[in-house]
């Protein structure tokens, strides 16, 4: 049995096509920004290196891996988790870091 199908080749390097190929990164992994993920257009660090005392919905949303609403119901019902009942700042949540750490299991320390 003899098949017909084409083997696909990658295209010489002066082709027309490699210009749509995507570039080697050449960021190292010790580089911080590589560490910054992108969600809806903002990056977020790593939890481990967020130093501030409160974390806004929207970055406990990425931490946690939920939704901002599911946030924002737990603080309207106050049915957040024990040590994660946030704060509310000129109408805005303020969610304590050291709550959402010890929630995640990311260590706490200096």
């Amino acid at each position: 049995m003899t098949s017909d199908t084409q083997t696909t080749t990658k295209p010489p390097p002066n082709h027309p096509l490699e210009q749509f190929r995507p570039p080697k990164s050449t960021k190292r992994r010790s580089d911080p920004a590589q560490w910054m993920t992108e969600r809806g257009g903002r990056a977020f660090p790593p939890l481990e290196t967020v130093t501030k005392p409160n974390l806004t919905t929207a970055e406990l949303a990425f931490y946690s891996n939920m939704a901002e609403q599911t946030w924002r119901v737990k603080a309207c019902y106050d049915t957040a988790p024990e040590g994660l009942r946030p704060l509310r700042v000129c109408g805005k949540l303020a969610w304590p870091t050291a709550g959402a750490k010890k929630l995640l299991g990311v260590e706490l320390g200096a």
